[in-house]
């Protein structure tokens, strides 16, 4: 096997792309270091969340999405890439091969989180057939819940565990410093023009969550948002340690790619996954043992989207 040495130049191509992948919060806790026949991606610790990510899954999910996204990309300059993960770092070698012909720059791109209230919209069975394609091996599994019943039962449990994280002062200051006022010039956090609620309320939502108003009304829209859903896409996996949350990330970031293929939007929540024991609810209805590990609506949301912004590729590179 001959190792292909990506240049510092082709480095910062590949990165360029795949900065555009999802993480929690949209703190980008990523770094990546051009090695010799590698690039290794570790987790930067000045943004790796607290009581908003207290066991460090959302974490670790964030960096098997950066890598599978850099996999992807890397696919489309001729590369072959393969990730071995090691507790929080990974390590990324290439290949030369073919060029893969497909959408995934553009895709990434466009990809959003849309936290409106959606219109419901038949899902294609092309889709669905996608998704569940996706995981590679019988230790993840991606499901979608078109049943009414059951969308209502996953959104109560939503509110009802956005209602406990909103309880928690800690974590609200935490999520407040991640709120971007419209024109702040900070590149990690989420705008606060993505909530899609009114201006005046949006411009005011850091404010009042340190405080604590108005937390009962937010629970409440969130169950609005999820009760919303076309269908609802969760991945579980065998076991609950680091290697199962990296690995829930790669399959995270190729399903909200395919949804994006599809025309559709897409929001996800983590307070069903990191809240109690609402994910054994969930894991009940499904009719499964696996753990759940992240949870997407779907459906049709807003015309024009609303971006939350990056920090370039060199930012994420580093010597050090």
């Amino acid at each position: 096997m001959t190792i292909y040495r990506l240049t510092d130049e082709e480095l910062e191509k590949i990165i360029e792309a795949a900065r555009f992948a999802p993480s929690v919060h949209n703190t980008q806790p990523w770094h990546v270091r051009n090695k010799q026949g590698s690039i290794e991606v570790t987790i930067d610790q000045k943004y790796r969340l607290g009581p908003g990510d207290p066991t460090g899954r959302q974490t670790i999910i964030s960096l098997g999405i950066l890598t599978e996204a850099i996999c992807l990309v890397a696919g489309t300059f001729g590369l072959s890439a393969s990730a071995k993960f090691d507790q929080d770092r990974v390590n990324i070698t290439f290949q030369q091969g073919a060029k893969i012909k497909n959408n995934i720059l553009n895709l990434l791109r466009k990809r959003a989180t849309d936290r409106s209230i959606y219109k419901k919209v038949p899902v294609a069975s092309a889709l669905k057939s996608n998704l569940k394609k996706i995981p590679e091996n019988k230790s993840s599994t991606i499901w979608i819940v078109e049943d009414e019943n059951l969308i209502q039962s996953i959104a109560k449990l939503t509110s009802q565990g956005i209602s406990l994280a909103l309880s928690n002062p800690k974590f609200r200051e935490e999520l407040r410093k991640y709120l971007l006022r419209q024109g702040s010039r900070r590149k990690r956090g989420i705008s606060v023009k993505s909530l899609y609620i009114p201006s005046v309320i949006a411009a005011l939502q850091p404010d009042m969550l340190k405080i604590g108003l108005n937390t009962g009304k937010e629970a409440g829209l969130e169950k609005k948002r999820w009760l919303s859903a076309s269908a609802i896409v969760l991945i579980t996996t065998d076991g609950d340690l680091h290697d199962d949350w990296f690995e829930a990330g790669r399959v995270y970031i190729r399903a909200s790619l395919e949804i994006e293929k599809s025309g559709l939007s897409q929001a996800t929540s983590a307070a069903t996954v990191e809240a109690a024991t609402f994910h054994e609810d969930i894991e009940k209805l499904l009719g499964t043992n696996q753990r759940l590990q992240a949870v997407i609506r779907i459906g049709s949301g807003v015309s024009k989207r609303k971006y939350s912004p990056r920090v370039s590729a060199k930012e994420l590179i580093t010597s050090n």
